[in-house]
């Protein structure tokens, strides 16, 4: 980044940050934050003027995300329990059936 005299955005160092801390890369991790700390203001356009306003932190984002898969990962595991479920009932329904057909 620094050849190219670029600047990450925030969300690409948390994405960064978050494959750094997936891969049990801590120093690196720490590297990153310490060399690209979020940004505390950001200038947004309020009627055509330019005005500094607080930044929303990127932990906020990060909260909202990890709750956002763990609400996906609960869906998954319980279409996976419906899944078990109805096969369970349907070879139970199955069994059931050819005992009947042997008795007959």
């Amino acid at each position: 980044m620094e050849e190219l005299g670029v600047r990450p955005n925030d969300s690409i160092v948390v994405m960064v940050g978050d494959v750094f801390i997936k891969l049990g890369m801590l120093d690196k991790y720490e590297k990153l934050k310490n060399k690209y700390p979020p940004a505390k203001w950001e200038y947004r356009y309020y009627k055509g003027k330019r005005c500094k306003v607080l930044a929303k932190q990127a932990s906020s984002f990060e909260e909202t995300e990890k709750h956002m898969d763990s609400l996906i990962e609960e869906q998954e595991l319980l279409s996976d329990l419906d899944e078990e479920v109805n096969t369970d009932k349907t070879n139970r329904e199955n069994k059931k059936r050819r005992a009947i057909e042997k008795k007959s």
